[in-house]
């Protein structure tokens, strides 16, 4: 029964970052990715969401969704582009097109 007590108390009352591909995530970031290291050759990336413009549409975004990204691929209009939904103006952004 204590168990459970202290397990609550900590679950309830801590807070803390989550690390992946470290062990030290930094206390200044929700999420800290850290690239792959095999010998001396570090490498990797981040993948956003792949979506087309109907896809992007139909996201249910909200107030609280400001700075969502998403990448959209779309062949049929022939947009590719890294968006971000702007909360304030109830609209996505496309920050960098290719």
């Amino acid at each position: 029964m204590m168990c459970i007590v202290i397990g609550v108390f900590f679950s309830v009352f801590s807070f803390s970052q989550v690390g992946i591909g470290t062990v030290a995530p930094s206390s200044a970031a929700v999420l800290h990715l850290k690239t792959a290291n095999i010998g001396i050759v570090m490498f990797g990336g981040f993948l956003l969401p792949i979506v087309t413009e109907v896809q992007q549409a139909l996201i249910p975004v909200t107030v609280s969704d400001d700075g969502l990204l998403v990448f959209v691929k779309d062949v049929g209009t022939g947009k590719w582009c890294l968006d971000i939904y702007d909360a304030k103006q109830d609209v996505w952004r496309s920050i960098k097109c290719v």
